[in-house]
């Protein structure tokens, strides 16, 4: 059995949980129904505009092009430790600190994706997608990567021999071909001197065509 390992100082300052559906039914029943649900708990509410964006590639050149995908609410509970996100075939839960280990996060997220399943009435899962961002403080501003990660850069030219600032993406595909693994690092300006900051962000997203079920969490 897994055995979750504590940290003296955890590095998470959010984790989120996000469904993909197909054919719920539209917005204009569902925000105000999810919210009498929940409003005990996420007192709070905020329209949020949902645009998407679409790409076309050709020889010459990369065409953007906007578009509006409708309305998202937000909900969040008074202190903002945690959010709820929901629109026409999406549900996101948000969880700030403290962040007390994946169980608790996954039963806070099934009660909430109890209700949207009752009410949204989706018939099919499209895609799921779990991301964890951490805050890493190291308290130098001047050292070598590989003493803090598992990972470290090599040049060359010897001229180059301070690390300004990071910003990377790698995409990786584990065995199981329906997932996709993001994981981002870039560093951040420290608030304190003679410290750096980094923030590390995985996101793990999983093709996941089923019929609705509660129970697949």
């Amino acid at each position: 059995m897994f055995q979750r390992k504590e940290y003296k100082n955890p590095p998470l300052i959010e984790a989120l949980f996000e469904i993909y559906f197909s054919e719920t039914i539209s917005n204009l029943t569902l925000f105000g129904d999810f919210y009498n649900q929940i409003k005990s708990e996420y007192k709070n509410q905020k329209e949020l505009k949902n645009v998407g964006f679409e790409m076309n590639f050709s020889p010459e050149m990369v065409h953007t092009k906007q578009f509006d995908k409708g309305s998202m609410m937000r909900f969040s509970k008074e202190d903002n430790s945690q959010l709820v996100q929901i629109t026409k075939n999406l549900l996101t839960f948000n969880k700030l600190k403290p962040y007390n280990g994946f169980e608790s996060f996954k039963e806070e997220f099934q009660e909430i994706f109890d209700k949207y399943v009752d009410l949204a009435k989706p018939q099919n899962t499209e895609r799921i997608g779990l991301r964890y961002i951490n805050k890493i403080t190291i308290p130098e501003e001047a050292f070598s990567l590989d003493d803090y990660f598992n990972f470290s850069l090599r040049f060359s030219d010897d001229s180059f021999s301070t690390i300004a600032g990071i910003s990377f993406k790698v995409q990786l595909i584990p065995k199981n071909l329906s997932h996709q693994l993001f994981v981002t690092l870039n560093s951040a300006k420290s608030p304190e001197e003679g410290e750096s900051e980094f923030l590390l962000d995985i996101y793990d997203t999983f093709i996941f065509h089923r019929e609705v079920d509660k129970q697949f969490i």
